[in-house]
């Protein structure tokens, strides 16, 4: 970042600041609606970040013994999730049509291509500069970019690229913050231009004898983090005071037109779940590098909400593991020039109830991590001409099941309903789910494009080799069937499996540049042996052909 920009940024800091006097009060509103529970938020204040310099480096930086150390107990203290509540049910059978199909696609060679071939424009691994004891099976790889410029994390790594992905440098997660450990996840705001970097950190007894955690947001203008940027920091007792011996874990963070939504999990000292939280925070004043009044919602019946992408002024988030039977979403709409809320509960098809260790594909057992909390949601069109609503806005989302009833192996369970009344949409349409009778599924993440498009990757395995993770693609649109009845392209092959039975937490798909294309962040095993710190990260773009221009403009 140049100079100006520095001194810009904090006079934008100071009159923000000054702006922010009156909102020392916290507030809470509530949202009117027909049909549906109105609720109130909460409000807080965000102290004004402290500014940090980015050192990047050829090779991935070292990690001392006790961060490896670190590292790896979070592996198994981290992405915790509450008991499963009385019968766990069975799925109910899938509708017909809706098997899930592996596809063969056309390399690119040059040759012209049909403009609805789908295809991957850039295909990179850039792993085998990481040595294994730096990374992790579980590598929740998250990336976003503009143009040239590319931005992943891995859970033990923070990797830039500024020639779209060919070479990589790369930055310590634990410049500034000692206490990471390991979740990361980045987003660019295309409005603002700005990226946003969340780090959270491992939990620690504080000096009033609290046990807690905190999370760092960074923010950085164009030329992701290569200059000075500026870091906001959060523990759960500035957020709320009475949030004594609390920490976050597992978060998701989506754009809306003007703010930035992070879904978190609260848990105690003793790993007991007490809370979800959504925190909002004005992307303008993340832009300024300001400090804000932030309004936050929670409650503590309902696990794990996760936001739609492709939100514009209204947010929604959605959580599926609430009370028994398993067979219902509660869904959240926060109208972005509103501190209130509005919930409805919807039945949908009944699913199995899916803890860790309940999923099983194969030995070792990539599916053992896995539970049924949400895991991806988007807000999308539906092109079908026997639907006959163009005009209608569906949002979507995806979980994990365990295999059962009519499902043989671990599947990806979907919903689908009306933006305009939160009702479910008919059919197949209205169950997205990603399955067939012989291959293994799980870990989508699920992104609009520009035109609402939907583009989907997960992992899958097949009968041949079920203990091996690979990656798949998955495009809907105009020119293939709503989904259910997902057509999917390989996109990397894993070798080998997970030998701690542990693969995940996610996967990411975003659009490229909010426009027609996507990138993905995900990971695979290319050893030929088992293996628990051996995956290597890659990042791909992908589309249809007629979108190339998109990849290839910059």
């Amino acid at each position: 970042m140049n100079k100006n920009k520095i001194l810009r940024t904090w006079a934008l800091l100071t009159i923000v600041t000054m702006l922010l006097a009156g909102f020392g009060v916290p507030t809470t509103a509530t949202a009117q609606s027909t049909d549906g529970v109105a609720i109130e938020s909460e409000s807080a204040i965000a102290a004004a970040p402290v500014m940090e310099e980015a050192v990047w480096t050829d090779e991935v930086p070292e990690l001392t013994d006790e961060q490896i150390a670190q590292m790896e107990w979070a592996v198994d203290n981290t992405h915790l999730a509450p008991p499963l509540e009385g019968e766990k049910g069975v799925s109910v059978d899938a509708p017909p049509g809706s098997e899930s199909v592996l596809a063969e696609t056309r390399d690119r060679s040059g040759e012209p291509m049909a403009p609805g071939d789908p295809t991957t424009y850039r295909w990179k691994q850039f792993g085998g500069s990481i040595p294994a004891g730096y990374k992790s099976n579980v590598m929740e790889s998250s990336i976003d970019g503009k143009s040239k410029r590319l931005f992943y994390t891995g859970n033990w790594f923070t990797a830039r690229s500024t020639n779209k992905g060919v070479s990589w440098t790369y930055l310590s997660a634990y410049t500034g913050f000692p206490d990471f450990c390991c979740d990361q996840s980045v987003i660019h705001d295309t409005t603002r231009d700005i990226y946003l970097w969340l780090r959270q950190g491992v939990g620690y007894t504080d000096t009033g004898g609290n046990y807690e955690n905190v999370f760092k947001l960074s923010v950085a203008f164009a030329n992701p983090f290569s200059g000075a940027y500026w870091t906001y920091t959060f523990q759960p007792m500035d957020v709320n005071s009475g949030w004594t011996n609390q920490w976050w874990d597992y978060p998701h963070m989506q754009l809306g037109a003007d703010y930035l939504y992070i879904a978190y999990n609260m848990f105690n000292s003793g790993g007991s779940w007490t809370r979800s939280v959504m925190l909002r925070f004005p992307l303008d004043s993340l832009a300024a590098g300001a400090g804000f009044s932030f309004n936050y919602y929670n409650q503590s019946t309902y696990f794990t909400y996760v936001p739609v992408s492709g939100a514009q002024h209204a947010m929604y988030f959605a959580s599926n593991w609430g009370s028994t039977p398993y067979d219902h979403l509660r869904i959240w709409r926060w109208y972005e020039d509103s501190t209130g809320l509005v919930y409805w509960d919807r039945t949908v098809t009944a699913w199995t109830g899916t803890g860790t260790g309940d999923a099983h594909c194969g030995t070792p057992n990539w599916t053992g991590r896995l539970d049924m909390r949400v895991m991806t949601g988007a807000r999308y069109m539906i092109y079908n001409s026997n639907l006959k609503d163009p005009g209608r806005t569906v949002l979507g989302w995806w979980w994990n099941v365990a295999e059962g009833g009519s499902f043989p192996h671990p599947y990806i369970e979907g919903a689908a309903f009306y933006e305009d009344g939160i009702t479910q949409v008919a059919g197949n349409q209205g169950r997205p789910l990603i399955w067939n009778s012989t291959n293994c599924f799980a870990y989508p993440s699920i992104a609009p494009n520009h035109r609402q498009d939907l583009g989907a990757i997960f992992n899958f395995s097949t009968s041949a080799a079920y203990q091996k993770p690979n990656t798949a693609y998955a495009i809907a649109d105009d020119y293939s069937t709503a989904p259910a009845g997902w057509t999917y392209f390989g996109a990397a092959g894993s070798n080998a499996g997970p030998s701690d039975n542990k693969w995940g937490d996610y996967n990411t798909t975003r659009s490229y540049q909010r426009l027609h294309s996507w990138i993905a962040a995900a990971h695979y095993i290319a050893n030929a042996s088992n293996c628990a710190t051996c995956a290597e990260p890659f990042w791909f773009a992908f589309g249809r052909e007629r979108d190339i221009v998109d990849f290839l403009y910059w």
